[in-house]
This record gives C-alpha cells, sequence and structure tokens, in this order.
C-alpha cells in the first residue's frame, strides 16, 4: 500500500470522523515519526493496531469528548498508556435510579464522568444536579417517578 493508503485505512478505522484532511496530513505524518522508532517493525499495522484498540475503548466511544482524529495523532495519543482509554461515559446511568444508587454506593461528586452535585432539600430529601440543572431527587425516585 502507499502512504496515502495507508493513512486513510487508519482514519477510517479511528472511532471519529472529522477533518479529514487534516487528520490524514497528522497520520502521515505519525507513520513517519513511528518509522524512525527502533522498537516498531512496522509503523502502519502497530499504529493500527492502537488506533482499534483506542476505537473500541470508553474514551474512543466517547461522543464529542473523544479527540478529532487531527489532535489525536498530532499529540501522539497512540503512545498513551491503553488503561487512560478505560475512562468514558460508557456506563452512564441509564435511570434516575441507576443515578441515585451510583451515587449513593459511589463516588459521589462524579458518575460515569458527569459531575454531579446533590444537595439536601429537606427531610431526608436530596436534590440531584448536574451542570446546576435538576436532574430529580430521591423522593421522587422512592415514590416511583423515575
Amino acid at each position: 500500500m502507499t502512504l496515502n493508503g495507508d493513512a486513510e485505512r487508519i482514519y477510517q478505522a479511528y472511532s471519529r470522523k472529522v477533518a479529514r484532511d487534516y487528520a490524514i496530513v497528522q497520520i502521515k505524518a505519525a507513520l513517519v515519526k513511528l518509522g524512525k522508532r527502533k522498537d516498531i517493525d512496522d509503523p502502519v499495522a502497530w499504529l493500527m493496531d492502537r488506533v482499534e484498540a483506542y476505537a473500541k475503548s470508553p474514551a474512543g466511544n466517547n461522543g464529542k469528548f473523544t479527540p478529532h482524529p487531527s489532535t489525536w495523532f498530532h499529540q501522539g495519543r497512540y503512545d498513551d498508556d491503553p488503561q487512560e482509554w478505560q475512562y468514558g461515559n460508557v456506563d452512564k446511568p441509564k435511570t434516575p435510579k441507576e443515578l441515585y444508587e451510583q451515587v449513593f454506593n459511589g463516588d459521589r461528586e462524579y458518575v460515569a464522568g458527569m459531575l454531579i452535585k446533590s444537595q439536601h432539600i429537606g427531610y431526608n430529601d436530596h436534590a440531584f444536579y448536574l451542570d446546576g440543572e435538576v436532574l430529580l431527587t430521591a423522593q421522587q425516585i422512592k415514590e416511583g417517578k423515575t
């Protein structure tokens, strides 16, 4: 394959499809850089493996929070520890009840990457906020209004 063809295949494997032309430029630059490394025999295969792993990870499927491909390649993020890619909104609560359970059974400030605030609003009740907007109250959950 050619450098253009290899870069296009790698771009297609990346999970976010924006700014294609600039991404292709950055992928080619990354391939040239990786070709100079002694620890990599086949830069195209190595980079493709990394891109495919990232594309399957929570970070690679985090919507608008997944970096544009040009940014990811330009910053050399393919060299990041793959454990860092395991964070994202994949485990986002699907119902208010799940949100409530995650807040009270886990981290009270962050639930699946979302900033959550809770405030005591009365006898035995809390309101849950996401970015300042009320999501629900504990009483609503108890009453089945989820």
